[in-house]
């Protein structure tokens, strides 16, 4: 029960350095402030300088929604290449070290996900299927070479 705890301590706590890692070193774009003056409509409707602010801020709105598609794109991208580094390392070299290596994987298939998340969260669909499709690829192969390979290498007569 001990070592389950652990595993998923490992996990959790990976996924969040990586998380945390990437906000410290590469923040995401910030969300344009609402113009104060558009709180409060005139008794006529909106002036000539609230509209003016109001399209200034519709502009700023889309410029931003923009640099949030790339920005989830390019986390996307970089969460997933680390994610699959760390299953990788975490199952062909440190995987006979159980809890350690299990703890690693967990994280990794964390952080994919989490990268699998902001790539659905970006606009460009050709860079979410890339992404889902080599994260499932790689996975299969990381799942066979981890539980299937090592039982067939038992089952196989020597010669």
């Amino acid at each position: 029960m001990l070592k389950t705890l652990y595993v998923i301590a490992i996990g959790l706590l990976f996924a969040a350095v990586v998380g945390l890692g990437i906000e410290a070193f590469y923040p995401q774009p910030k969300y344009p402030e609402y113009p104060r003056e558009l709180n409060y409509p005139g008794t006529n409707g909106y002036t000539e300088e609230q509209k003016a602010a109001q399209d200034k801020f519709d502009e700023e709105n889309k410029t931003f929604m923009k640099r949030m598609d790339t920005y989830n794109r390019d986390v996307s991208l970089i969460l997933i290449g680390f994610a699959l580094v760390i299953l990788a390392v975490s199952i062909i070299w440190v995987g006979s070290i159980e809890v350690i290596g299990d703890g690693l994987t967990l994280g990794g298939v964390f952080t994919l996900l989490y990268g699998l998340g902001r790539a659905l969260a970006g606009g460009d669909e050709k860079v979410r299927f890339l992404a889902v499709a080599f994260g499932l690829v790689v996975l299969v192969f990381l799942a066979y070479w981890k539980y299937i390979r090592p039982n067939q290498q038992k089952t196989t007569p020597q010669s």
